[in-house]
């Protein structure tokens, strides 16, 4: 099975998995950006799917990481912060996929990430709470998948003005997510 065959496989799996839950997700990060733009996986980018939801669903951690250990997932990685879930990854094969949640506070939105030059160990990315508030379903190979409202917008707070234009793969830096703000008190 080629790479990309797993991420189709993946993102199958992964939408059975949530709908059973009852919990919706959306794309998040090189994911979304390929399927928004391209309809598509990002050529270098077939390794993995990046999934978010509401922060609410964090509760669920034991559900949903027994429901990918039920289609042959393992885990990879899990990361808690004050003692809550924030996210992991699950892998098959070569392929991975990493689940966050987004947090709400006042009239924002943030998603956290490892940092390790954070004193907190992770570094926020922040955006109006607006995009969080309905979601559009596009088609990512195929396939009916959520993605925050007002996306090209949202992708351009993300990754800057140019974000709809493919670059060749270069060495991921965290500079390339504009969104970043490491000050924000989360």
């Amino acid at each position: 099975m080629t790479t990309k065959e797993q991420a189709i496989k993946n993102l199958i799996d992964c939408k059975k998995i949530f709908a059973e839950l009852e919990i919706p997700f959306c794309l998040w990060g090189g994911t979304m950006l390929g399927a928004f733009r391209d309809g598509d996986f990002i050529p270098h980018d077939e390794d993995d799917l990046d999934i978010r939801m509401d922060e609410k669903y964090a509760e669920y951690e034991k559900e949903i990481l027994s429901k990918f250990e039920e289609v042959g997932f393992r885990k990879k990685r899990n990361y808690y912060f004050r003692d809550k879930w924030i996210g992991g990854s699950v892998m098959r094969g070569k392929n991975h996929i990493d689940i966050g949640f987004f947090f709400w506070k006042g009239d924002n939105v943030y998603t956290l990430r490892r940092a390790k030059r954070d004193k907190r160990g992770y570094e926020p990315s922040v955006y109006p709470k607006h995009f969080f508030e309905k979601f559009n379903t596009i088609k990512l190979v195929g396939i009916d998948v959520r993605v925050p409202q007002d996306t090209a917008k949202f992708l351009e707070i993300r990754y800057g003005k140019d974000w709809s234009i493919p670059h060749l793969r270069p060495k991921w830096k965290a500079s390339m997510v504009k969104s970043t703000k490491p000050e924000y008190e989360f």
